[in-house]
Parts: structure tokens; sequence; C-alpha cells
């Protein structure tokens, strides 16, 4: 704090080290100077977008969205096209059940993320990833800097990179071990990727993931044998795999050893 303090007194980044005090203070918990020294940041330089989110989350700290809600709009007057605020701005809002607005904050920072060379890899990091895994990026243009950006950090890591793209020899196919172009053509609706190219992509991803559960097991003959019984019509089809594979004729026996172990392959493994 006296160091930042003798910068203050040199006129140097006036508002920088204010915020920094502000931080310090925060720190040692000592809210009061530490509100104090953000409400000078912004007094000092009212477009310094980091004041006001540094009040923003003071004030979510403390549980007070509405206060937090009218701080994070300051930020956002600055800087509308920073991801992280819109999180904030869209976190904020539902838990003031301002559903619509929350809504909208989360589709914006998605919008602004597309762009980003830098997000997609940092997103990956959130999930552990390593050379154990498969990365497979999604670009209906091919030429998404999110999607690119985060193969290539992928394959300097040394893990296996697809992608499925729907234009010919684009950029996102250049990043990736195992490019798929499925090209579908123009769009009935110009730029409208949801249609074919979203279409043609979500049936390659179905044939991805069917294979992959093939290949680990889950699925035997033609049957989804470790499926998740998480309602009825689940758990009725359960049993009637189970009665056909041990030939059971009581459904209600067969119920009851479905439930107790959980999944299909359980049950017969632990039937036999």
């Amino acid at each position: 704090i006296e160091s930042y303090q003798r910068t203050i007194e040199l006129d140097d980044a006036t508002s920088y080290a204010l915020l920094r005090i502000g931080k310090c203070y925060e720190k040692l918990g000592n809210r009061v100077q530490a509100l104090k020294h953000f409400n000078k940041t912004v007094h000092e330089d009212p477009l310094l977008d980091k004041g006001w989110i540094a009040i923003t989350d003071f004030y979510l700290k403390q549980k007070n969205h509405s206060k937090a809600l009218f701080f994070i709009n300051k930020a956002l007057a600055i800087d509308n096209q920073n991801r992280s605020y819109w999180k904030k701005y869209a976190t904020i809002n539902k838990k003031l059940n301002l559903f619509e607005e929350a809504e909208f904050g989360f589709r914006k920072a998605v919008e602004f993320a597309e762009d980003s060379t830098k997000q997609g890899w940092a997103d990956l990091q959130k999930h552990f990833i390593s050379d154990k895994d498969v990365v497979i990026g999604l670009a209906a243009s091919g030429t998404t800097p999110y999607v690119i950006s985060a193969l290539n950090e992928c394959r300097k890591c040394g893990i296996i990179t697809g992608s499925i793209s729907c234009n010919p020899n684009s950029p996102v196919s250049d990043a990736a071990d195992y490019p798929v172009e499925v090209v579908v053509g123009p769009e009935f609706v110009t730029g409208s990727t949801r249609m074919k190219s979203g279409t043609a992509q979500k049936l390659v991803l179905n044939m991805v993931s069917t294979c992959v559960m093939i290949q680990l097991g889950r699925v035997e003959d033609n049957k989804m044998v470790n499926m998740q019984l998480s309602n009825v019509k689940l758990v009725d089809r359960g049993v009637k795999m189970l009665m056909e594979q041990l030939d059971l004729k009581d459904y209600e026996t067969a119920k009851d050893l479905l439930l107790k172990h959980g999944t299909v392959k359980k049950a017969v493994d632990e039937y036999k």
C-alpha cells in the first residue's frame, strides 16, 4: 500500500495505483477502505473499466446484486466487447431473476468469444485437457479464430485433433490432424449456418459419438446396455433388454434386478 501511495505522490498512473491500493485493502479485509479507493479510482479516471469492475466484484461479494448490476453496466459502456464482462452481466441478472437480460448477456459473451485467439485454449484448460484426449473443432465456415487457435494449441501439446467444417480447404482443416469437410453448398437463408451446415455437422458428430460408444463397449449388438436409467421410459427399455438377454419371463423380477445394479450390462454380468 505504501509503495502505491508513493506512486500517487509522484502522480504516476494515479488511477491504477488507487485501484491496486483498493485491492490490497480488500485482501486485508478492510472493506470500507477498499470501496473508498475503488470509488477514488473511477473518480480519477471514469473510463478505466477495471475500476468499475472492481466495484462490481465488491458488491457481488456482498451479495448486493442490484448495485453490482449498476456498476457492470458502467464497465460495459466502456468496453462492450469484453466476454468476461458480459458473463458477469448475465450472472448478475440471473441472480436477480431477470432471465431475459441474463440470456442476452450469455449470448453476447459467446458472440465475442468467436473472434478470440486465446479463449478457446483457455476454455479447454478448464477441463484439464491432456494428450490422452481427442479434440474436435466445429466451424461451419472453417475460419473461426476461437476454434482454429484452440486446435493449434492442442497440436503444440501433442493432443490429437479433428475438425468438422462445411467449406473445402478451409483454415480449420489445416489446423486439424483429421479434418472432415461436409460441403453442403450455400444456405437457403444466406449466412444461416444452423440450417444445412449445422445439420450436417450434427450428423457427423452423431457418427463419431456412436462409434466411440461402440469402441468403449457401451453398446452390445445394437443395444445401449450402459444407458442411464433417468426416466420411466428408459427403465422400461432396460427391463425389456434384460428380459430378452437373460430369457426372464417376469417383468418385475427383471426390473428389480436392473434397478439393483444400475445398468443392463452390470445386471447381466452379475446374473451370469
